[in-house]
């Protein structure tokens, strides 16, 4: 829920709140569910008719849970279950059929686990020279977001991000527009905690799926146990035309477009080790250890950390849709380059395993809606 007051006091200030409750079930990238709850006060001070500053305050909440069922046995290494776990209640298996076969949060997950409480303040530089808000077509807008966690809570950060279009009428009714985008977090006092990462898919590359691009722990489960970046940068190019032979009060109109773009180095965990101190990690990775005790003798406090910086691309079409509850768009992107994984061998429960570990997750079609194209 968001509310604006454009006159604040009668003054040409913006003043406005938004409170914020989101649910994410990340069972295909990192064997948890979590939920981020809070809210946000911001003012706008314009300075031109185009430039404007924005100081706002951010607290919210964020549980991380490892669900642990029949059917979602994510945590059973700690907390085994009868008749699931394999090997609980029975003699111990003698081969890799363990807690780890059916699926395990990664170690880095189970040390984010429970709820943190984020204490923000930041400030952004806004530019906007946009024709139209919902349905730009000549214009530049952009900004500037430099962000402290640290006044309170228990993250502490220091983040600054940035993201700018400039939009062009190329010919009568075809919009082309350039995006491009970038971010860095960095710890200010001691390891940077898994989720206060930047977890990126389609939002940055299309042609991916949630948390499909980044560092990943291959240990025991070669690509579901995302664990964010700490940089991204990428850009887009699209082109925005008229559907012909359609009406145009239907809203309708079809784009074409490519994105490149990438995220990368993880930095949690409180140190690092090489395979030849670990040998359980796969070529390709980089083993890093978590003050997490675990009661299975399964699983280590180890995390193996494939952490590929390659520049991930894609192109594809959409349907964009000016509809009476705002712009929605259905995106079809094929990814052009990602990171594919390596072959190699794990060490698991004292044998050698070989596979391909790492690797990017892709996702051709994409739903969703905003505030423009």
């Amino acid at each position: 829920f968001s509310f604006t007051e454009p006159y604040f006091l009668g003054r040409r200030i913006a003043a406005g709140f938004d409170l914020f409750s989101k649910f994410s079930d990340n069972y295909n990238t990192g064997r948890f569910e979590s939920r981020v709850t809070g809210g946000t006060v911001r003012l706008t001070f314009p300075i031109t008719e185009e430039f404007s500053i924005t100081p706002r305050y951010s607290i919210y909440s964020t549980e991380i849970e490892i669900p642990n069922t029949g059917d979602r046995p994510y945590n059973d290494c700690t907390v085994p279950i009868q008749g699931i776990t394999p090997g609980f209640g029975t003699a111990a298996p003698t081969n890799v059929l363990n807690c780890l076969s059916n699926g395990e949060a990664t170690i880095a997950v189970k040390e984010a686990a429970g709820t943190t409480l984020t204490s923000l303040v930041g400030l952004g530089f806004n530019y906007n020279s946009l024709d139209s808000f919902q349905s730009p077509r000549n214009g530049f807008i952009g900004e500037i977001k430099p962000e402290f966690a640290g006044v309170g809570g228990d993250s502490k950060f220091l983040r600054v991000s940035a993201d700018a279009r400039y939009y062009k009428e190329i010919f009568d009714d075809v919009v082309g527009f350039v995006r491009v985008q970038g971010g860095h977090v960095q710890a200010t006092s001691g390891d940077l905690r898994m989720i206060d990462h930047y977890f990126l898919g389609p939002t940055l590359v299309r042609g991916f799926a949630p948390s499909g691009i980044g560092p990943r722990d291959v240990l025991n489960d070669p690509t579901a146990n995302a664990l964010g970046g700490t940089t991204y940068f990428g850009g887009s190019v699209e082109v925005q035309f008229p559907i012909w032979g359609l009406p145009r009060d239907l809203g309708l109109r079809g784009a074409v477009f490519a994105d490149a773009g990438t995220l990368f180095n993880y930095d949690g965990g409180s140190s690092a080790v090489t395979n030849a101190a670990f040998a359980g990690c796969p070529a390709g990775s980089v083993g890093r250890q978590f003050n997490v005790a675990t009661t299975s003798a399964y699983q280590t406090n180890v995390a193996c950390v494939r952490d590929k910086n390659i520049i991930r691309s894609s192109v594809g079409v959409s349907l964009l849709w000016q509809s009476p509850l705002g712009p929605i768009r259905f995106d079809y992107a094929y990814a052009l380059s990602k990171d594919d994984g390596q072959f190699g061998t794990a060490i698991i429960n004292g044998q050698a395993v070989s596979g391909k570990y790492g690797g990017d997750r892709t996702q051709a079609f994409r739903f969703s809606g905003g505030t423009r194209f």
